[in-house]
């Protein structure tokens, strides 16, 4: 009787998270030495739904000099990182510049494509004035596809953390700012 209580319980609960709509939280900020020294990030997305083959354009706006690195975690648990672009395009974040140009698919472009089954996705914005060291997730000039899909399983929070804790130093404050958005599949 408990257990087809506590049974009944959790799926009710996973019933009305998956219910909740998408949304932005407010940017939160991960120090290892508990410092408040790391940039404001926040980030934003054209939609919040999607179907399958439409295309998906965030954006972001952070502080003068941080570094930012946006990953997308899709309904299916891949990892991609949307910006960069390439490893070696890393700049700091500068308000000059427009924030539509900072997230580049390509010169022609702003958007990706959402290729990936109906569920929840997520699209993260990592901030910091440390420079990030992409070399693990790296080949060449170009994001390995297979480093990427090394951390793929879990919880996204806990991809993009584990992400972030190889791509800066213990020592590194960031910021995180993410979106969750949906993937309907309306053929």
């Amino acid at each position: 009787m408990r257990t087809g209580l506590l049974t009944a319980s959790g799926l009710l609960l996973a019933a009305m998270a998956a219910a909740l709509p998408a949304q932005t939280v407010t940017p939160r900020v991960y120090s290892p030495r508990e410092s408040d020294n790391a940039p404001q990030i926040d980030l934003w997305l054209d939609q919040v739904s999607y179907n399958i083959g439409d295309r998906i354009a965030p954006h972001f706006q952070s502080e003068p000099g941080a570094y930012v690195t946006i990953v997308r975690v899709t309904s299916d648990g891949e990892v991609r990182v949307l910006y960069p672009q390439h490893p070696g395009d890393q700049r700091q974040f500068d308000r000059a510049q427009l924030v539509n140009d900072r997230v580049p698919y390509s010169s022609f472009d702003r958007r990706f494509e959402v290729y990936e089954s109906q569920g929840m996705g997520f699209v993260f914005a990592i901030a910091s004035y440390s420079k990030f060291n992409y070399g693990y997730f790296t080949s060449g000039n170009e994001w390995s596809l297979s480093h990427l899909s090394s951390i793929r399983y879990g919880d996204p929070f806990e991809i993009v953390r584990r992400f972030a804790d190889r791509t800066l130093g213990d020592g590194a404050d960031f910021a995180m700012d993410y979106v969750s958005y949906e993937v309907y599949n309306d053929a």
